[in-house]
């Protein structure tokens, strides 16, 4: 994710990046922010520290620690307790943006699969009401939305959230779909009507 964030930012600038990190992993994603790398332990252990003195600070001197990021590099960060706080500062984050904002998973692991199921499951609940799409990069996501399948045709998953998880080949289908599904009420997620929003993801 930090590859990713750095060509963002030398694309669009440090305002068109928002990284939400949990403080336990910023050692090994931001090493640099204690002026080392990730194959300086000594530098990693200042980070950790600097970590945990800017979560027991006041929240003025949190503010303070925390602009030291490099936000020329990778654009604005937010440090986080934990992966849960994480997770609620991206929906918070990704409701307020307006039309067309959404969540698209990338390639990735335990960590990605953790949110991405996390944002189809609240978005079944009702605690946000924007798109969830996986961008299938050479079929990684298959086993996924096989699975999804399954569990529809086992009576483990309703029908209707095959519009709540789609998968799209490219960036652009990625965001054409999230344009699309921005607007729909609860009511609209349901029965009938969801049948036709599933079909225009296709």
């Amino acid at each position: 994710m930090g590859e990713l964030a750095k060509e963002m930012v030398s694309l669009s600038g440090p305002d068109s990046v928002l990284g939400i990190i949990p403080a336990a992993i910023m050692p090994v994603e931001r090493p640099e922010a204690a002026g080392g790398t990730a194959k300086e332990p000594g530098k990693k252990k200042a980070l950790t520290v600097w970590i945990k003195e800017a979560f027991s600070s006041s929240a003025k001197k949190k503010k303070e620690k925390i602009t030291l990021l490099n936000e020329e590099i990778y654009g604005r960060t937010k440090i986080v307790p934990d992966m849960s706080a994480r997770k609620r500062s991206m929906i918070d984050e990704v409701v307020s943006g307006g039309p067309g904002s959404g969540f698209i998973a990338l390639t990735g692991g335990f960590g990605t699969m953790d949110e991405l199921m996390e944002m189809v499951a609240l978005g079944q609940q009702g605690a946000h009401n924007t798109g969830v799409c996986v961008l299938n990069v050479e079929g990684f996501w298959d086993g996924v939305m096989y699975w999804m399948e399954r569990a529809i045709q086992a009576g483990f998953v309703k029908e209707e959230m095959k519009a709540r998880l789609v998968s799209k080949d490219s960036a652009e289908e990625c965001v054409g779909l999230l344009r699309r599904y921005w607007g729909k009420t609860t009511q609209e997620m349901d029965g009938k009507k969801l049948t036709t929003l599933t079909q225009s993801h296709q």
